[in-house]
């Protein structure tokens, strides 16, 4: 795909910002809007200062905004994630957002969409012929099936028009308070603290690197004729690991002997500190997603594209470095 304009929304956000880094410096020929409702200027990505992005504000929910805004671009992504985390929230602002996405792109100017893998709810070996639960507004899994069903409907009428690519929990650099396995986890062991973990640190997770996210979200939009009209799931570095067992690994390649073991917040406790404490009142019902073994198929994302996550050595101590210089600072 040769595009000569792209419009990015969510573009501060962690998997934003890393897409941008890596479009604007292997497409130096490509203009790249960043959108974000703020337009951006205090962000970490405006401080990169890369040539041919542009910040901008943009607002996906104004519909009129968002036609003004696509009008002369060649693809549009989304990699929005809403820093409220609540289920009436994303069932009011989700809907409308896919709503205006798919009214403003088409095959001649497709989106390509960041998401999540909740809608198939708490499964092992999730791939993405994997059953999603019932579309409804009354849960976060429920939300994220009612708006793949909108996806999956434009992919069946306009293949050429949409591909999606979505991601377990993610961890990386700069993710503070975007994800349970950032501040946390990651921060509290360069801390020299106990990590947390909800529900259970014995069962099987995996994890994806947030770079490798943003750049599955680039090689989609590079090879369009394997890509589109596909819901797709990213290479994922951390496999069938359980929390306890990666604290102890991060220890190690910390260097650290100082391993205390993961402090575990068990489904009772964060029931009952829900009642008072707003983000764990919204964790509560996504709990069976810690508490069980949570395991991703992604092999099909590896084999069609030859492309393979980052190693989890490698992604977990670039992740140390970015705390460690925060404690520095």
């Amino acid at each position: 795909m040769t595009a000569k304009k792209v419009l990015i929304y969510g573009a501060t956000g962690a998997i934003g910002t890393n897409l941008i880094e890596i479009m604007a410096r292997r497409r130096p020929g490509w203009t790249v809007l960043a959108a974000s409702r703020s337009g951006g200027a205090d962000s970490y990505l405006a401080s990169l200062e890369l040539d041919n992005v542009e910040m901008v504000k943009g607002d996906i929910e104004n519909l009129d905004d968002a036609r003004k805004l696509t009008e002369d671009v060649d693809m549009v992504y989304c990699c929005i994630g809403f820093p409220q985390y609540e289920t009436k929230y994303w069932a009011k602002h989700w809907p409308i957002v896919v709503d205006n996405l798919l009214e403003v792109t088409s095959s001649t100017r497709p989106l390509i969409f960041c998401d999540n893998l909740y809608a198939y709810g708490p499964k092992t070996n999730i791939s993405t012929s994997t059953e999603t639960v019932p579309p409804s507004l009354k849960s976060k899994p429920g939300v994220r099936a009612t708006i793949r069903q909108s996806l999956q409907k434009r992919m069946q009428s306009d293949p050429n028009s949409i591909v999606v690519v979505g991601g377990a929990e993610f961890f990386g650099p700069r993710l503070e308070g975007k994800t349970l396995m950032g501040d946390m986890f990651f921060g509290k062991i360069v801390a020299g603290e106990r990590p947390m973990a909800l529900g259970s640190a014995n069962v099987e997770h995996d994890f994806c690197y947030a770079r490798d996210f943003s750049y599955a979200l680039y090689i989609v939009a590079s090879q369009p004729e394997r890509s589109m009209g596909k819901f797709w799931i990213c290479p994922h570095s951390v496999k069938n690991q359980t929390l306890r067992e990666l604290a102890t690994k991060t220890h190690g390649i910390l260097g650290s002997s100082t391993d205390k073991g993961v402090h575990v917040l068990p489904v009772f406790m964060v029931k009952v500190l829900g009642i008072g404490m707003g983000i764990l009142r919204e964790m509560k019902e996504m709990m069976p997603f810690w508490a069980h073994h949570y395991t991703i198929d992604d092999s099909e994302f590896c084999s069609t594209f030859q492309f393979n996550a980052t190693p989890a050595h490698d992604a977990i101590r670039e992740t140390l470095d970015y705390y460690q210089s925060k404690e520095k600072k």
